[in-house]
């Protein structure tokens, strides 16, 4: 049981936008749950005279949320993990907080005792202002997914709800064509232009618009239309599988011999999505 739980995906840190507002929640928690409450007697530990308490305090918080910041912006990028597992979510938590540890040993250790002294005194006070932060960002973003797979089934089957039509603007919010949701196939980014493939009358044809990806997928969200690589939206309505190659995903799409691909970046969101 203990084993599988451990090899359970572990998907709220995947996204890039994800790791950034988890270093920001942490950040903020980390330094007002210290400068107010000063838990855990921490003020015996960080010795400032008067008001630099404060600032001492404070700064700790920072440099503990700098270290994760590089730990999940810099460095975990770099690995070839394809996906997080819980083994690993905690694997990396234990080396973050190592990291941490030995940092603000030097820092902050007295010179008269012994470094491993200090450093497990250091190791406790961390770990201690560490989970609380810690688990209210994985709280937030558990949240924050929930939401997204509700707004997205909400908008996927409550089809009395929707407007039949979807319009699309150009680059000065003019509405240059509209077409039928379920209609819609993908979307290609070339250059500053987006190439709206639909279905109709049993053809494929496409119609090509002045705009930015950017822009069009908030709007298009809600219809069900996702982002699934830099260059390419498609309709979860007509995506008929998904499939592995190597180390990418591919997409194949109803009435489209084109595979789409799915970029690394997109495919734990997206696979979160389709499997909801």
């Amino acid at each position: 049981m203990i084993v599988k739980r451990l090899n359970t995906p572990f998907s709220y840190l995947d996204h890039f936008s994800y790791r950034v507002l988890h270093v920001a929640i942490v950040l903020v928690f980390s330094v007002l749950f210290l400068v107010v409450f000063e838990p855990f007697n921490i003020n015996l530990w960080i010795h400032y005279p008067g008001w630099l308490e404060k600032f001492g305090l404070a700064g700790f918080g920072v440099m503990g949320a700098a270290i994760i910041a590089l730990s999940q912006l810099v460095v975990r990028p770099l690995f070839t993990i394809k996906q997080f597992k819980v083994k690993h979510f905690l694997g990396w938590t234990i080396l973050e907080l190592l990291t941490i540890t030995t940092v603000l040993t030097f820092l902050f250790g007295e010179s008269y005792n012994s470094f491993f002294s200090e450093l497990r005194n250091t190791f406790k006070y961390t770990a201690l202002v560490l989970v609380l932060p810690y688990s209210f960002s994985l709280l937030i973003l558990a949240l924050i997914r929930q939401r997204s797979v509700q707004l997205l089934e909400s908008t996927l089957y409550n089809t009395p709800d929707r407007p039949d039509l979807v319009h699309f603007k150009d680059e000065r919010d003019q509405v240059k064509f509209s077409v039928k949701r379920t209609d819609i196939l993908y979307l290609e980014s070339t250059d500053n232009y987006i190439t709206i493939y639909c279905s109709m009358e049993g053809l494929t044809k496409k119609e090509m618009i002045r705009t930015s990806m950017k822009k069009l997928e908030d709007t298009l969200m809600p219809e069900g239309i996702i982002r699934c690589h830099r260059s390419f939206m498609v309709n979860l309505e007509n995506v008929q599988w998904m499939k592995k190659e190597g180390r990418n995903y591919l997409l194949k799409v109803k009435s489209v011999d084109t595979f789409i691909p799915v970029s690394r970046s997109y495919t734990p969101h997206f696979k979160s999505l389709i499997q909801a």
